[in-house]
């Protein structure tokens, strides 16, 4: 059975937990600064979070927000080193027990409402990705048989190495695409990142993808993993 796998981000010296259900975006122009959004029983919460170069962390409350607790907590890397796998100074990831990806600059994180996954990335137009498995090796579906009745495969190529298959599908009168990438952990398990968005945002969804599958980390090998999916 699943098993609930929370996320966080990390980057600048920095590892970022907020307070679900969260939303987060980065700047433009501002790499050190993130948007952090809670929602909870007296509305949405915001504050803007900027990790200044000489150090320390100086939190802004943003909009009709009264008080910066309770949407965020901010920890230098050296106080909790068990939740970085793959950070660095220079750039944001999103972590968690499994996994260490990139985050794409153009999609912000959203906590997901179905756990697992713990998290969806959200883009332009609607579009959306989010982490499949583990998968044992053995267990894992074809590529082709990720595909639903109404979908129909539209090639299957490599995307930063890696084997992608790009379906096609009609809803609501407008074309979609979507796109399921295996990542082999190495170690007998595999995840799928998966993405779907209109046709007309494809480019960017690809672009997006390749950002998190080009450099997806992983911590130790632990004797067992929690399994994590969601139906395509």
């Amino acid at each position: 059975m699943a098993r609930t796998v929370l996320a966080w981000v990390s980057g600048y010296g920095r590892v970022m937990i907020p307070l679900a259900p969260y939303r987060l975006e980065q700047i433009p122009g501002d790499p050190r600064s993130l948007l952090v959004k809670h929602s909870g029983v007296w509305g949405t919460r915001a504050v803007l979070v900027t990790l200044p170069p000489e150090g320390g962390e100086v939190i802004r409350r943003v909009g009709l927000t009264m008080m910066t607790r309770g949407v965020v907590d901010v920890f230098p890397h050296s106080q909790r080193p068990d939740l970085v796998i793959g950070s660095s100074e220079a750039d944001w990831r999103i972590e968690c027990e499994l996994f260490s990806v990139r985050w794409p600059e153009a999609f912000a994180l959203e906590s997901s409402d179905a756990f697992p996954p713990p998290f969806d990335l959200v883009g332009p137009g609607d579009s959306r990705l989010w982490v499949q498995g583990p998968l044992r090796n053995s267990e894992r579906p074809t590529l082709e048989e990720l595909a639903t009745p109404d979908q129909k495969v539209i090639s299957t190529s490599t995307l930063a190495g890696k084997v992608v298959v790009e379906l096609g599908y009609e809803l609501d009168g407008e074309l979609w695409r979507m796109f399921h990438v295996v990542v082999e952990r190495g170690d007998g398990w595999t995840f799928f990142v998966s993405g779907q968005g209109l046709a007309a945002d494809r480019d960017e969804l690809w672009l997006a993808l390749r950002d998190v599958v080009s450099d997806m980390r992983f911590p130790p090998v632990k004797e067992s993993l929690p399994a994590m999916g969601r139906d395509a």
